[in-house]
């Protein structure tokens, strides 16, 4: 009989074991999803808060229209880097002025190109956070 108690407390202890492992898993599960979560959330606000603030060409970046109408954006702290932007990011780029707000210049695409509002917006939002990210343009 005392070799039952023992097997009982061995299966007892690696329930338990598994209980904790199952714990653990599931509170990273709930992390993951709440920080993801966040992540959207700041992405959403960031974007929004763009229109109405200016930004300027980066003093340190260089550009040459290419044929083709590509630029090559070039930055002198890192020669090492190249970006190149064409069609209408080539276009807003060239707009960049330190003067005008960021929804300004693209109304200007909008009436100049017949574009439609809301999508092309969204665009200039994503175009002018990854100029941003890469340090090709800063807050005026």
């Amino acid at each position: 009989m005392p070799t039952r108690n023992k097997k009982s407390k061995k299966k007892s202890k690696s329930t338990s074991r598994k209980a904790k492992i199952a714990k653990k898993v599931s509170k990273k599960k709930v992390l993951k999803k709440k920080i993801s979560k966040k992540k959207v959330v700041r992405t959403k606000k960031s974007l929004s808060a763009l229109f109405g603030k200016v930004f300027q060409k980066g003093n340190e970046i260089i550009y040459r229209r290419v044929p083709g109408g590509s630029l090559i954006l070039m930055d002198l702290r890192n020669e090492a880097h190249y970006f190149s932007l064409d069609g209408l990011s080539a276009e807003y780029w060239e707009l960049l002025d330190g003067k005008s707000d960021c929804k300004k210049l693209a109304e200007k695409l909008i009436a100049k190109h017949g574009l439609p509002r809301e999508a092309f917006l969204k665009d200039v939002e994503k175009l002018v956070l990854k100029l941003k990210k890469n340090d090709l343009i800063s807050q005026v």
